[in-house]
């Protein structure tokens, strides 16, 4: 074998090899749940634990799981959780489908806010809310009827400015 066929048969080899780690790369990337850096280390074991339960809410149908601080000195009862659905690999600027975001309320009372389409921004820490829903449940009654409901166009959330703006709203 002459010296340039032995160097083209080694640049072969290396570019075969280099191609499968990329692929089993990038095939791996598309497997994996997308997760954020969150304040609770097991999302089963939040304080929203019971409302999981209470309206048949699976975590494993999202791929999207997160807990952001709405600002407060109670980080845990200011904790919301935020789950949901997302096809891209853009893990700053989060699109998310058929999304639900748990709040607690006043006293013994919770927040389901749920929403078609929804917009997470974390480097501005802006979530924006489409056609959603929003629901007002007690934690100490097994019963699931809300106490308050609305239905939205559009739902700002500022989480570094602890604000919600709602626009478009309409009551049950």
């Amino acid at each position: 074998m002459t010296k340039s066929a032995t160097l083209h048969n080694a640049f072969v080899k290396m570019l075969i090899v280099t191609t499968v780690f990329l692929l089993t790369g990038i095939v791996s990337s598309f497997g994996q749940d997308k997760k954020l850096n969150s304040n609770v280390t097991n999302l089963e074991d939040g304080w929203w634990k019971p409302v999981l339960k209470k309206h048949n809410i699976d975590l494993k149908k999202f791929n999207f799981k997160n807990t952001f601080n709405m600002g407060g000195n109670d980080t845990i009862n200011n904790l919301w959780l935020e789950i949901g659905n997302s096809d891209s690999l853009n893990i700053r600027n989060i699109p998310l489908r058929d999304a639900i975001f748990i709040s607690k309320g006043s006293g013994q009372t919770y927040w389901i806010l749920t929403s078609e389409y929804v917009h997470h921004n974390l480097d501005n820490n802006i979530i924006i809310l489409k056609n959603g829903k929003s629901a007002c449940y007690d934690l100490v009654y097994e019963n699931i009827m809300p106490s308050q409901s609305f239905a939205f166009n559009e739902c700002r959330i500022d989480i570094k400015r602890n604000m919600m703006i709602i626009s478009g709203n309409s009551g049950n």
